[in-house]
């Protein structure tokens, strides 16, 4: 039965990673569409009201057809993107579940064996002191998969722009290498809220209960501000 909440358990970490993933592509998309088309309909309402003969006209419905094949193009790759985050995400959650499936028929008609649990398992729990949860995963392990993460993203930049498979494949595995850092930052969190009873001191445990708030509130607003701006800018 250990071994079977194991699986549940990785299929919960794959299943938000699968979300904030998706939301990181959703986040992507809608900055490169307001940078790609970054006209309004009323810059091209005020275009269009000053046409005054053949030639201008010409210009104006060029640059409308331009707009409307970029949106076109948009539109299929999104559609892209779209079916290979669901082709993705279905055969990496579809092997954990059939995985999990199979050891929930060996537990039902086997012999039930003694397991131990590991450090995971007890971090899970909330068994933990709250010293190693806090300096192991909250701190030591976060760092580490951000900067392997950046890594990865930083390697995919600079053999993004070869074709526009190299980039579709991009912006697939791209998203899906910044949500494992970041769900385990959340998980890390969530890890230390659980066990921050855990230690001798009553000031420990509401600092790291202050820690893990700030720590996961002021990015999000950081980055939900720093986004909104550039959208501001790049469609002012």
């Amino acid at each position: 039965m250990l071994r079977i909440r194991r699986l549940t358990q990785l299929l919960i970490a794959l299943c938000a990673s699968a979300f904030v993933s998706s939301w990181v592509s959703f986040v992507i998309y809608r900055v490169l569409s307001m940078t790609a088309l970054p006209l309004s309909g009323s810059d091209i309402a005020n275009d269009i009201g000053k046409v005054e003969d053949i030639a201008k006209l010409k210009e104006v419905t060029i640059a409308l057809f331009g707009a409307a094949s970029e949106l076109r193009d948009s539109g299929a790759l999104l559609a892209k993107w779209g079916l290979g985050f669901v082709l993705v995400w279905s055969i990496i959650l579809g092997t954990i579940a059939l995985v999990t499936y199979r050891e929930v028929c060996k537990a039902s008609i086997g012999p039930a064996h003694p397991e131990v649990e590991n450090f995971i398992d007890r971090a899970l729990a909330g068994k933990l002191e709250l010293w190693k949860v806090f300096w192991g995963g909250y701190v030591a392990l976060s760092l580490l998969l951000f900067f392997i993460s950046g890594s990865v993203m930083k390697l995919l930049t600079q053999v993004g722009s070869a074709t526009n498979s190299l980039f579709l494949l991009n912006a697939i595995t791209g998203p899906i290498a910044l949500s494992i850092p970041i769900t385990i930052y959340l998980l890390s969190a969530l890890l230390v809220w659980r066990s921050a009873s855990n230690t001798s001191s009553v000031a420990w445990h509401y600092l790291a209960k202050a820690v893990v708030i700030i720590g996961t509130i002021i990015p999000l607003i950081r980055s939900i501000i720093a986004t909104n701006a550039f959208l501001s800018v790049t469609h002012g």
